[in-house]
């Protein structure tokens, strides 16, 4: 089928299936996958993951995590590690960490495969929780705010523990050369990003500030988009460059560019123009390519897909639950935790994508993460209006001193 139409067919469906799931409150990704397996070779067969939808799709994933980004600074992941939501992030992280190696060498599946299982589990979709919390006002709570400290902070270190998997699958196990190499990547990496923070606020940021000046004279339309986009581009090539995955690059460069690159006047305006490209196009594209390279009739084989299901649901909750306590939250809002620590949503399907792509999971398993990751999504949308009905949400969201008396606090009591 030609690619036009074969592009035309998709979006038109993955829009009007968004919608539809948007309609019912459901998150539009879910809509935009269903899209893809009706179209795809699983069902109908009229649309094919080609060349040229693959290209989209991989274009998709950089600008998914660009504008997750762009919407974060280093200073907030700085303040997520001195927050209660680094305890939660910990245990929501580690727990299906550890669930999925296990469950990955209890299936025979090689080591490297066991490993990229377990960071699958362990990923948090912060952009699906940040717009479930908003839909349910409770981004600006003190619960809130954990929360999404958690799944940034879960993410980040999903995002590094990519290049370990690379590295072990690449050596069939652990060479210590291997990863004395990786070290050095990393360290390379990590430093060449702090040099540019450190480069930007020299002198109270002088060079941010005359990048902003000079960015403002350009005549060129677009230029306040270009810029912030060039220097996340070139961070995502310099960690493949290095052996990591572009999505790396792209999402720590991206911090700095939010940071010390983009004004607070045309904030707005690349948040806008970026959330335009991505929602309306890009993303949906994604998804469907999602849904169109699920293989049906591997979820045939139940046994299989219930215990990943079941060690990824558990495993976050009990993550989530754990470290909410550790952060002494009652006992309302540490379920509530576990609830909200399970929806994976955009990046746990990017992951799974990278995970296809590089040969570290097949068909079967990559359908299997594609369903869990619609499954917890849908279930963190529900469980949260359930466990937190409205009443209680709208004392949280009334302040934070209201809602932390009483013994339906979110400190003490039950």
């Amino acid at each position: 089928m030609d690619i036009l139409l074969s592009l035309l067919l998709l979006l038109l469906a993955a829009r009007a299936s968004g919608e539809l799931a948007q309609r019912l409150k459901l998150p539009a990704l879910l809509g935009e996958i269903l899209a893809g397996v009706v179209l795809g070779p699983s069902l109908l067969g009229l649309v094919s993951p080609d060349a040229g939808i693959t290209l989209l799709a991989n274009l998709g994933i950089f600008f998914i995590v660009y504008l997750a980004a762009l919407e974060l600074t280093l200073k907030d992941v700085k303040r997520s590690i001195r927050e209660s939501g680094v305890f939660i992030a910990i245990a929501s992280f580690i727990i299906p960490l550890l669930s999925g190696v296990a469950l990955g060498r209890l299936l025979a599946l090689p080591l490297g495969s066991s490993m990229f299982l377990g960071i699958a589990l362990a990923f948090t979709a912060l952009p699906v929780s940040i717009g479930i919390l908003t839909d349910l006002e409770l981004l600006e709570t003190d619960f809130g705010r954990s929360i999404v400290s958690a799944g940034l902070l879960c993410d980040v270190a999903g995002l590094a523990m990519i290049g370990v998997v690379l590295n072990v699958s690449a050596s069939a196990g652990f060479d210590p050369l291997a990863m004395g190499i990786l070290v050095l990547r990393f360290a390379a990496f990590t430093g060449l990003l702090i040099a540019v923070d450190r480069l930007f606020r020299y002198r109270h940021g002088v060079l941010a500030s005359w990048l902003l000046r000079a960015s403002r004279h350009l005549v060129t339309k677009g230029a306040p988009f270009a810029l912030p986009f060039i220097v996340a581009l070139g961070f995502a090539f310099l960690a493949d460059y290095l052996g990591l995955h572009f999505v790396v690059g792209a999402f720590f460069g991206t911090l700095l560019v939010a940071e010390h690159v983009i004004g607070d006047r045309d904030a707005k305006d690349v948040r806008a123009a970026t959330a335009a490209v991505t929602q309306g196009f890009l993303g949906p594209i994604f998804f469907a390519f999602i849904g169109l390279s699920v293989v049906v009739k591997s979820l045939a084989d139940a046994p299989l897909v219930l215990s990943i299901l079941a060690v990824a649901v558990l495993s976050k909750f009990i993550g989530g639950y754990a470290g909410a306590r550790w952060s002494k939250f009652s006992q309302r809002y540490s379920v509530a935790a576990g609830v909200a620590m399970n929806g994976r949503g955009a990046m746990e399907l990017v992951v799974a994508a990278i995970g296809l792509e590089l040969g570290l999971i097949d068909e079967s398993l990559f359908s299997i993460l594609v369903l869990m990751g619609v499954v917890t999504t849908f279930l963190m949308t529900l469980g949260l209006r359930f466990v937190l009905p409205a009443n209680i949400r709208d004392r949280l969201a009334f302040g934070s001193s209201t809602a932390e008396q009483g013994s339906g606090g979110i400190n003490g009591g039950a």
